[in-house]
């Protein structure tokens, strides 16, 4: 994360946010989804086929691609 900005000062301003959500259980999708500039990036253990193993890695990858997990 490159900015001190979070997601929940900028929803309070009143500006919008775009994000990704993923099922896909991979951390390279994680951080190219990351990377590709989206404000946050979900990894939906809910409904998707993620694991806690595949959980963690997958948010280590966002915040190593620069977007809010």
């Amino acid at each position: 994360m490159t900015t001190t900005t979070t997601l929940r000062d900028r929803w309070a301003a009143g500006e919008a946010t775009l994000g990704a959500w993923l099922t896909i259980p991979s951390s390279v999708s994680a951080e190219a989804a990351a990377r590709i500039g989206f404000d946050y990036v979900c990894a939906d253990s809910q409904h998707g086929a993620l694991d806690y193993q595949t959980s963690v890695g997958m948010l280590q990858a966002i915040a190593l691609g620069g977007s809010w997990p």
